[in-house]
């Protein structure tokens, strides 16, 4: 019985899943670079690292991209919700 009060009254702590936040693309590029990285660490050869740096680039572009039109979304949101502003003579709004 005290097993069981124990075990309702504790909360459970589960990782958080970030997948969902990610386009495939981007869950591909990090597969791939992960898999780059690995050969690299193995065979530690020049063709493996310019592999891994030729993933490890198109992810960060890949990303930088997807943030800047997340926030030209957002941004655009904003603009449409504001409300309009009234200049006064003085230059106070």
């Amino acid at each position: 019985m005290m097993n069981e009060a124990v075990h309702h009254a504790s909360t459970s702590y589960q990782q958080p899943s970030f997948n969902f936040i990610f386009s495939s693309d981007i869950q591909r590029l990090v597969s791939d670079k992960r898999r780059a990285r690995r050969e690299w660490q193995q065979h530690r050869s020049p063709q493996h690292k310019a592999r891994l740096r030729e993933c490890t680039t198109r992810l960060r572009n890949l990303l930088a991209s997807e943030k800047l039109h997340r926030l030209k979304n957002i941004w655009k949101i904003l603009m449409q919700h504001r409300k309009p502003t009234i200049l006064l003579a003085s230059g106070e709004t």
